[in-house]
């Protein structure tokens, strides 16, 4: 893991205008904030307007716990984000990478699971739009991870 996080572009900057240090607390803001979102999704009104979306009724309550769990540890490692960007740790930095890869993966797993079942239901624009939030979210994942491996390069 450690030669790909070297080899992966250099940043100097996020966005092209905010230092590496202050986009890290952004980026674990931002974090929360879909962690938010996540446990959302984990209350009732939240999974009951997402069966309203199309969620295929017999994956409701198995993904309402998925999304709690999804949401508390998204949480957790974005405010292990913010104690790494203000205390400069390199261990932080590197626990946020190896959660954000095993969250890919998770995320991937269970959107695929969801959206072929969403399209056998019938459920075609949840199942897409849904695919489209996923790739989009991991995207911008991909780049904020990359923000922080640059971070991460900088310490001493």
């Amino acid at each position: 893991m450690s030669a790909l996080i070297e080899n992966c572009p250099t940043l100097n900057q996020c966005c092209c205008c905010v230092p590496l240090r202050p986009s890290l607390v952004i980026i674990s803001l931002v974090g929360l904030l879909c962690g938010g979102v996540f446990l959302f999704c984990f209350t009732s009104y939240g999974n009951s307007m997402l069966e309203d979306c199309g969620l295929p009724q017999q994956f409701a309550k198995p993904l309402r716990y998925l999304y709690g769990l999804f949401g508390v540890q998204v949480s957790a490692v974005h405010v292990l984000l913010l104690f790494a960007a203000v205390s400069e740790s390199d261990a932080l930095c590197e626990v946020y990478i190896w959660f954000m890869v095993l969250f890919w993966t998770l995320l991937i797993c269970s959107t695929a699971l969801v959206s072929s079942l969403a399209f056998v239901s019938g459920s075609v624009m949840f199942a897409s739009l849904l695919i489209v939030i996923v790739v989009v979210g991991i995207l911008v994942s991909l780049y904020s991870t990359m923000i922080v491996a640059n971070f991460r390069m900088t310490l001493p």
